[in-house]
């Protein structure tokens, strides 16, 4: 291969001109009129790569990203326009490499490397899943252009499309990504300070197990046998160094993920609290989920993660839960819009969630927001559920502190149910149930039964509710029912019907009995 001189920006005309004629340029000119072609430090067709035919470019491509081997500061690969096509094995990414590829050129996985990704970083030694932490490589762009996983339907051997292996700094932006077989379109394991944004990910097929993989993994370099490290069949990811190496630092923003059947997120986490992914946001993301995919599970998946923000992603279709959290702690979820979920918008069944608020939940085909098992939230406030075929806010265990200053409407059964569990602090008046505007219910406005516990029902706005306002019966243990405005009940305004203990009335209004 030929190499050829590096590419730079061509010299402004002024700088060839004297003084007074460029003075004259700049006052004919608008400002900003003038710009320097932008410089790259390799552009691959000066390469022997050709973007014009259908034969495999690998080799080519993989002789110009050598070239970065070693660089102490980032270096630009350009693709032009055009189609490029790998075989055989995965591009191999070093430190310090910044791809850009234009609107139109598209990197495509051929059928004979269907079972390895496209590109996958190595070490400044060009070994792949060799170095643990995060001392692999660092500093790595991919911007621009499409990947493409190829033709699918001939795959027998699931892989991601990109992968990135403890590393740090690593930025994919701008990019379409498509075609996974029963795998991942991106998945990052052990990273520290990534970024995905302004990506569009879609085209899936799934495997003979049904597997439901993420758009976006972030995964912890960890496995189901501790006991055993050599064992790499129990590896969360599979070729990597199982060193515990989390995600951290991470941001996934402002990326369109259509027809996938679970979005962004790790279902893999350990139940001692060791080795999970931290300091995590997912903002921003659009989800698209036709009914077609009825076997989708979760738009966002958090399982095992700490101190997570899920904040204004728009979530529409039919995946199983709009937002998923498993265990892991100080989870925020804020300002997310769901619609259309084929069971709940946001589903929670262990660990510590700091706040659920702001979500705006529609066309639930069950709840709005489910709270089971050992789940502690401390906040549940500012949500508005409406047309839910089951519960808008239903709870069996675990504990929330405040729910609070919800607006629920267009329910099928109860706006509010908790059969278990416990909501409030004791017996504190002004914790609990308090502030919520609940409207046009088939069932009651706030159901408490099993054996739940709540510290007060208060403040509510509670109308139309074609069964009660508020109703307490079995076993539920509400302390104080204060200060609510009832009305328009077709049964009882409060029915404090416990069999373990009756709940103290004050300053209720409207129908109250």
């Amino acid at each position: 291969m030929k190499e050829k001189s590096v590419r730079k920006a061509a010299l402004p005309l002024y700088l060839w001109l004297p003084v007074s004629a460029v003075c004259l340029a700049a006052a004919i000119l608008l400002p900003g009129a003038v710009k320097a072609e932008a410089a790259y430090d390799y552009v691959v067709t000066d390469y022997e790569v050709n973007g014009n035919d259908r034969k495999s470019d690998r080799e080519e491509i993989q002789s110009v990203l050598n070239l970065v081997q070693g660089a102490k500061r980032q270096r630009t690969v350009y693709f032009p326009k055009g189609d490029y096509y790998i075989d055989r094995a995965p591009l191999h990414i070093y430190s310090n490499t910044h791809i850009i590829m234009a609107s139109g050129a598209v990197i495509h996985r051929m059928d004979s490397m269907l079972g390895r990704e496209i590109i996958h970083n190595v070490d400044q030694n060009g070994q792949m899943d060799a170095v643990g932490g995060y001392n692999m490589s660092h500093d790595i762009t991919l911007e621009g252009g499409t990947w493409d996983g190829g033709n699918i339907a001939k795959a027998k051997e699931s892989t991601d499309v990109l992968r990135f292996d403890h590393a740090k700094n690593i930025v994919v932006k701008n990019c379409t990504v498509k075609n996974a077989y029963a795998c991942h379109l991106i998945e990052f394991v052990g990273i520290k300070k990534g970024r995905i944004s302004g990506c569009t990910l879609k085209g899936f097929r799934y495997g003979s197990e049904k597997n439901a993989s993420e758009a976006i993994q972030l995964e912890t370099a960890w496995t189901n046998r501790p006991g055993n490290l050599a064992d790499r069949s129990a590896a969360w990811a599979k070729g990597s160094v199982i060193d515990g190496t989390v995600c951290q630092q991470v941001t996934v923003k402002n990326n369109t993920i259509i027809d996938m059947p679970c979005g962004i997120g790790q279902h893999h986490y350990t139940g001692n609290g060791k080795y999970r992914n931290r300091n995590i946001t997912i903002s921003g993301n659009t989800f698209a989920c036709s009914k077609k995919w009825e076997k989708s599970a979760t738009a966002i998946t958090c399982g095992g993660m700490e101190q997570i923000v899920i904040s204004k992603n728009k979530i529409t279709g039919s995946y199983r839960f709009g937002i998923h959290i498993t265990e892991g702690a100080g989870i925020k979820v804020l300002d997310n819009t769901i619609r259309g979920s084929s069971q709940n918008g946001i589903m929670v069944d262990s660990g510590t969630t700091d706040r659920i608020s702001g979500n705006t939940i529609t066309d639930m085909k069950k709840h709005g927001i489910s709270v089971v098992g050992h789940a502690a939230i401390d906040n549940v406030t500012g949500n508005h559920i409406r047309k839910v075929k089951h519960d808008g806010f239903v709870m069996s265990g675990g504990k929330v502190e405040t729910l609070s200053g919800n607006k629920f409407s267009g329910v099928k059964a109860h706006a509010i149910s908790i059969t278990g569990g416990t909501v409030g602090i004791g017996q504190k008046k002004t914790k609990g149930i308090g502030k919520n505007v609940i409207a046009d219910c088939q069932g009651n406005g706030i159901s408490v039964s099993g054996k739940a516990i709540v510290s007060a029902v208060f403040q509510n706005k509670i109308e139309q509710i074609k069964n009660n306002g508020i109703s307490i019966v079995d076993k539920g243990t509400v302390y104080w029912i204060i200060n609510n405005t009832i009305n328009n009940c077709s049964q009882h305004g409060i029915w404090n019907g416990s069999a373990r203990k009756k709940a103290k009335l004050k300053g209720n209004k409207g129908k109250v009995s």
